[in-house]
């Protein structure tokens, strides 16, 4: 009997401690904001009491700066800082916004318009920082940069695993810039991703203009974005780009529409740190589509790297290459300047599988190019790429396989809409095979009894 009392007593205790135990285990939700103002947490897990798996929630209202430092999640539990849509932050006086050391944080709907300075200059050692359904209008750019932190051969020293998903930027970008020497080895950017995100209106009246801007980044992804109307002014100055980096990304499924600058300029580099100097350590640039081109190319390889600054890099830093296929460039009238699919100014770079429509194909390209100034080379219907005349002839470049056609008629696309080729198109079945293309534009089968058809998109 005394037995049975007392296993009673310790399910008694055990049925008054799980209870606690489990309430001390729920994540909970946080609200800050009172309608207007800075919100302010330098030190936010211990301030706000965070646990992961906890969301904090911004009341509705109208805020000028965000500012939430020292974040901890887990990868199973992070931490969420989300907003309604009644919920904005907007200011005329320059913010800057400096946070630091996010870790497994998620930000989820918040909203910037007419912002004069960065959403968020991050910092510290921040990683496995995801942004999301979120809008930057006039203003709100991301800077993911800290001058303290210098690569020394370990992911730990490097910005790594942040992700832009679904979010509109408007006059708005993602920068880590640094392009000091890049011996310097500040702010290393790995694993970033930018996917189903769109990026547009880019004024550069008052000089060049760059949407997304990483100094160096390795392992980089832009996926399922549009991008468009950059240089929307009359006259646009200087060379504006939509993606801008030293080291190598994959950019694909992808649209570019009225650009007055390269779709992609590369400074193709390889980092020498376990699992990003394999086979896949290279430029991958697929499936994407321009539409409307308005000036320079659609990818640009270039190499002003010093080979001095490399050697003064302990080693960390070297070339790779890079791959562009399967795209479509379409332009439909004539323009001031035309350009090539590729501007080529560093080796081993491949082209093929591509599909460009313009209306003076049959015009050599060099005299359209820059008239009076190139020397008079005949390069009558090579759309497709031009070397840097200063140059001459380039190691390791291929260019095979690629069609190029007067009008939208000639290529058998049913429109332009959707650049699908009719079955009588002359891109039906004109490619070959490349392992890591799966998927088309629109994310249907690439291959039939192993051939492609040239260009982004697939005839079904």
């Amino acid at each position: 009997m005394r037995m049975l009392r007392r296993i009673a007593s310790i399910l008694l205790c055990l049925s008054l401690l799980v209870p606690l135990a489990l309430s001390r285990c729920a994540a909970k939700t946080v609200a800050i904001g009172n309608g207007s103002g800075e919100l302010e947490f330098p030190t936010a897990q211990r301030s706000l009491g965070l646990q992961p798996g906890d969301t904090v929630t911004i009341n509705p209202g109208v805020y000028s700066g965000l500012r939430l430092s020292e974040i901890s999640g887990t990868a199973a539990a992070p931490i969420t800082v989300k907003a309604g849509l009644k919920t904005m932050f907007t200011t005329t006086a320059s913010h800057s916004n400096e946070v630091r050391d996010l870790i497994y944080v998620v930000f989820d709907g918040i909203h910037y318009q007419d912002y004069n300075g960065n959403a968020m200059k991050i910092g510290g050692a921040s990683h496995d920082v995801t942004f999301k359904n979120m809008s930057m209008i006039h203003g709100g750019t991301f800077n993911i940069y800290d001058s303290q932190r210098v690569f020394d051969g370990t992911k730990a020293s490097a910005f790594y695993n942040f992700k832009w998903i679904n979010c509109s930027f408007d006059a708005a970008g993602i920068i880590s810039e640094d392009w000091s020497p890049i011996s310097n080895l500040i702010a290393v950017d790995l694993d970033f991703e930018v996917s189903h995100c769109t990026f547009k209106n880019y004024d550069c009246s008052k000089g060049p203009a760059t949407i997304i801007d990483i100094s160096k980044a390795f392992n980089l992804k832009v996926h399922d974005c549009s991008f468009s109307d950059l240089g929307i002014c009359a006259s646009p100055i200087g060379h504006d780009v939509c993606i801008i980096y030293r080291g190598y990304a994959n950019v694909y499924n992808s649209t570019f529409t009225r650009e007055w600058g390269d779709d992609v300029r590369c400074f193709p580099l390889k980092l020498n740190a376990p699992g990003y100097n394999g086979p896949d350590a290279v430029n991958r640039f697929y499936n994407n589509i321009a539409f409307e081109k308005r000036k320079y190319a659609m990818f640009e390889q270039n190499m002003n790297i010093p080979q001095a600054d490399l050697d003064k890099s302990k080693g960390y830093f070297s070339r790779t290459s890079s791959e562009v296929c399967f795209n479509t460039m379409y332009r439909s009238r004539k323009v001031d300047y035309c350009a090539p699919l590729v501007d080529i100014y560093a080796p081993n770079i491949t082209i093929r599988y591509n599909l460009i429509i313009d209306p003076e194909c049959d015009v050599p390209w060099n005299q359209q190019y820059d008239p009076g100034t190139e020397a008079p080379t005949d390069l009558r219907n090579n759309y497709v790429y031009h070397v840097g005349t200063e140059l001459g002839s380039l190691p390791g470049v291929v260019v095979d396989h690629n069609l190029v056609f007067r009008t939208l008629e000639d290529s058998g696309l049913v429109d332009a809409d959707r650049f699908v080729p009719s079955g009588s198109s002359p891109a039906v079945h004109a490619a070959g095979v490349v392992d890591y293309v799966k998927d088309d534009y629109y994310h249907r089968p690439r291959y039939r009894g192993g051939k492609a058809d040239t260009g982004a998109v697939q005839h079904q």
